[in-house]
């Protein structure tokens, strides 16, 4: 299983994850992480921002 803090690297791209995709032991927890997460190593948003943020990646693939 990966973790997002064995991950980025200096200057590599931070990572996205969706808080509504994963999940911890309890809400709070939860919480903490994603806090954790998003101010250290990651962009964390929903499943549908994440998506929208990742569709101009695939028109310029089929570009």
């Amino acid at each position: 299983m990966a973790k997002s803090c064995s991950a980025p690297r200096p200057g590599a791209d931070r990572f996205s994850y969706p808080y509504d995709a994963v999940y911890d032991r309890s809400a709070t927890s939860h919480a903490v992480n994603l806090f954790d997460m998003a101010s250290k190593y990651a962009d964390v948003g929903s499943t549908a921002e994440i998506i929208d943020r990742l569709r101009p990646l695939r028109k310029a693939v089929a570009a």
